[in-house]
């Protein structure tokens, strides 16, 4: 009688997770196989090239390494990516292998991560607070164009944001069971976590963080959960070192460097607090809608003003993480928009919970079921714009068009010389995923080469010649 009880109670959850996956998949997976021409595509093109050679040629041959040679390698120099683990490119891979070479095959790895994320976004929400408050931050979450653009596209940020909710909410079970399954759950999502890349590493310190807060002795015994980035980390820089010779080949301290601002020659020279401040500003209200960031900041003052229960401490832990990024890698952030992706779960968790809060007033309590409605409505209108001029981006259109008749026209044994080199600044990763030829990128033509390509941006054109 029992268990015929608690499978009714859990059935509705279950169905409800089902359909937020279905519909998801169904609203995010919109334009699936589009060019890699838009916004931000140079993600899709230099991860698939690399997902291809370890389709072309195996993760044993190539012993994992990120290789992003296009054509042929054999005989030639090896081009390692080293900036991130290999774990996201490996995934593409493995869809390569199921579905073939293809952009839509790409996009379905970060497609199914955030589908995944809205799913257990929901599950978060009804185990935190209730079932209404997990379901309209799931729905939040299909209104805004930071998944409604980027859930799908190929970026390291999707995939570790559904590891990250998949090891906490393992955590938020563990707080309330000493079963061992949530453990083996919490510890091989936080591995996968850190193998995708090093956004991965900060959930470890916010839950710490918010231990210490609360003066909570539950980590006192699970201390051994920070010997999984005290591992994977000089792992990995042990297996950079197997393949460039170098603890910091493919110049990943640079990388570091750079996208931290620690050195302010190679930072943008408009980068100062006021200014980061602004553009982080900018890119919440772009991809979030002004709505939900001001939703996000009622939050905080009820929270300050502790008006809020234990169940909004532990979501404070999603919140430490998703800034920790914006602290750490400050340059980055400033420069791309999409790395505001990690604040995600927070702002639709908390701005569900504020919008339920708004609706129990006593004004508007007779109407309550309409405010969530309002909301949502709202947010979806306020950036419909803006997420419409980024499904018709295609600024990288030349260069996909470049490669696609290098592809057809020259064989995988030739070498193509490109010029003017300048072109390749923007254009390399564009030109190497969907020609799959051998490339040059020079200027001069003495040069060891079978065919060569110049481009004339300006005029949109190209020429193909033979030497």
């Amino acid at each position: 009688m029992k268990k015929s009880l608690g499978v009714k109670r859990h059935l509705p959850v279950a169905l409800v997770s089902i359909f937020l996956f279905l519909f998801s998949l169904l609203i995010i997976g919109q334009n699936l196989d589009k060019p890699f021409w838009g916004e931000h595509d140079w993600n899709g093109v230099r991860y698939g090239n690399i997902a291809r050679n370890y389709f072309k040629y195996g993760l044993i041959n190539l012993k994992f390494a990120q290789v992003e040679n296009s054509g042929p390698i054999n005989g030639h120099q090896i081009e390692y990516f080293t900036h991130y683990p290999p774990l996201f490119p490996i995934l593409i891979s493995l869809s390569y292998k199921i579905f073939g070479i293809s952009e839509w095959s790409t996009r379905l790895v970060p497609l199914l991560a955030s589908s995944g994320s809205i799913l257990l976004i929901f599950l978060i929400g009804t185990k935190l607070w209730d079932f209404k408050t997990g379901f309209l931050a799931a729905l939040l979450s299909l209104v805004i164009p930071i998944n409604l653009y980027f859930g799908k596209t190929p970026v390291h940020e999707p995939v570790l944001v559904f590891f990250i909710l998949l090891s906490f909410l393992a955590y938020l079970y563990l707080k309330s069971s000493d079963k061992i399954q949530f453990k083996v759950w919490f510890i091989l999502a936080l591995i996968a976590a850190h193998l995708t890349t090093w956004a991965g590493f900060f959930l470890t310190p916010a839950i710490t963080i918010l231990t210490i807060f609360k003066r909570d002795n539950y980590l006192k015994g699970s201390i051994f959960f920070w010997l999984i980035p005290i591992i994977i980390f000089p792992a990995y820089m042990g297996f950079i070192y197997l393949h460039t010779g170098s603890l910091i080949g493919g110049d990943l301290l640079g990388v570091f460097l750079q996208r931290s601002s620690l050195m302010r020659e190679i930072q943008p020279i408009d980068l100062n607090l006021v200014n980061y401040l602004a553009r982080i500003r900018l890119w919440l209200f772009t991809l979030y809608s002004a709505t939900l960031t001001l939703l996000v900041a009622v939050w905080f003052i009820f929270f300050l003003k502790r008006k809020l229960g234990g169940s909004d401490l532990q979501l404070l832990i999603l919140g430490l993480f998703g800034v920790t990024y914006l602290i750490v890698f400050p340059n980055a952030a400033f420069i791309h928009n999409y790395l505001v992706f990690y604040l995600m779960p927070f702002f639709v968790l908390t701005g569900a919970r504020v919008i339920w809060l708004l609706a129990g007033l006593k004004i508007i309590k007779k109407f309550s079921l309409l405010v969530p409605l309002v909301f949502l409505f709202i947010i979806l209108l306020e950036r419909k714009a803006y997420l419409d001029a980024l499904n018709a981006s295609d600024a990288d259109k030349l260069a996909v068009k470049v490669g696609k008749v290098i592809n057809s026209q020259i064989l995988p044994s030739d070498t193509v010389l490109v010029s003017p080199v300048r072109f390749s600044y923007s254009a390399e990763n564009f030109l190497k995923f969907y020609s799959d030829r051998r490339l040059i990128f020079a200027d001069i033509e003495q040069l060891d080469y079978d065919y060569t390509v110049k481009v004339n941006s300006e005029q949109v054109t190209f020429q193909i010649s033979k030497k």
